[in-house]
Formats: C-alpha cells, sequence, structure tokens
C-alpha cells in the first residue's frame, strides 16, 4: 500500500512538475519531459534494488559491471579506456574502480604485449568465483523488478529502448 500511494504522490509531482514548466517554457514538450521524469525515477529505483544485492557480496554495482565485462572479454584482458567507454564513466573512475578490484584480488591488471603505454585489466579465478555467485541473485532480481511486465510489454520496451539509444549515438559524438 505505501509503495502505491508513494508511487501516486510521484506521479502528482510529476504533473504538477510538468504543467509549471509548460507554463514558464513555450517549447517544452510535456511528454517528452514526463517520459524522462519516469525513466529517471526507474532507473534510481532499479539500481537501489539491484545496489542491495551487489553490497551484500562487498561490491558496488559498477563494480560488478566491470567484472562482467571482462568475464566477456579477451582472455588477455581489456584495456581501461575501452572500460571506460563501455561503462560511460571517465578514466579516473575505471582506475578507481580497477584499485578497489584488485585490492579485493578479484582483477589483476597488465601491460599490453605489443603497446607498454595501454594497461590492462583482466579478472581473476576469485574474481570469476564471486560473479558466478553474484549472477543468480541479480537474474532472479532483475525477473521480479521486469515481474509486472508481460512478455510482450518487456519486447516493446527493449525494441522502444533500442531504437532511443541508437538515436543518440555514442558518447564520444557529443
Amino acid at each position: 500500500m505505501r509503495e502505491r500511494h508513494h508511487s501516486s504522490e510521484i506521479e502528482r509531482r510529476y504533473a504538477d512538475m510538468r504543467a509549471t514548466a509548460q507554463k514558464r517554457y513555450p517549447d517544452v514538450d510535456g511528454l517528452s519531459l514526463e517520459l524522462f521524469f519516469y525513466l529517471f525515477h526507474s532507473v534510481n529505483r532499479i539500481q537501489a534494488r539491484i545496489a542491495e544485492i551487489s553490497q551484500a557480496f562487498d561490491l558496488t554495482l559498477p563494480g560488478f559491471n566491470v567484472l562482467g565485462l571482462l568475464s566477456h572479454g579477451p582472455r588477455e584482458g581489456m584495456p581501461l579506456n575501452e572500460l571506460s567507454r563501455f561503462l560511460l564513466v571517465s578514466r579516473a573512475n575505471v582506475t578507481g574502480l580497477i584499485d578497489s578490484l584488485a585490492r579485493k584480488g578479484l582483477v589483476k591488471r597488465a601491460h599490453h604485449e605489443t603497446d607498454r603505454r595501454v594497461r590492462l585489466a583482466r579478472i581473476t579465478k576469485k574474481g570469476e568465483m564471486v560473479l558466478e555467485s553474484y549472477r543468480p541473485h541479480h537474474f532472479k532480481k532483475a525477473r521480479e523488478i521486469a515481474g509486472t511486465l508481460t512478455v510482450d510489454e518487456k519486447k516493446t520496451l527493449v525494441r522502444i529502448l533500442s531504437k532511443w539509444n541508437a538515436g543518440l549515438g555514442s558518447p564520444q559524438e557529443e
């Protein structure tokens, strides 16, 4: 009940903010604004629920994203600048993430074979074990979170978000 009350309160606030913005700024597309409000709110709530799981493993959500990328990357590791591009964060943030994961023994740093300027990160056996333990919990939570949608709604949402992401281009283009 509290969840539904909270949701209706948010919907009311979004409607008020949209109406105010449309009065003050004639070029405002109220529907796009409402879409952004709901999208940001949904992303924040999803991240909070997934973070509960990652914290139980003494890791952050970005840390698990790094482990996931490294587990599917080349055996020799991934360049830090490539990780930065995938995660849409600065190289400094990736360096901090890798430092933290390395202190926990979940990743190792390495030099590129032919270009010593390039730093690589690769997942360790311990990192693979932690990731393997984490994944079932993550997948269960994802199923739970998306459980309010039908299969067709999920397919539609994936199609729409894919189209939207393709239209946004890459961060390097901005």
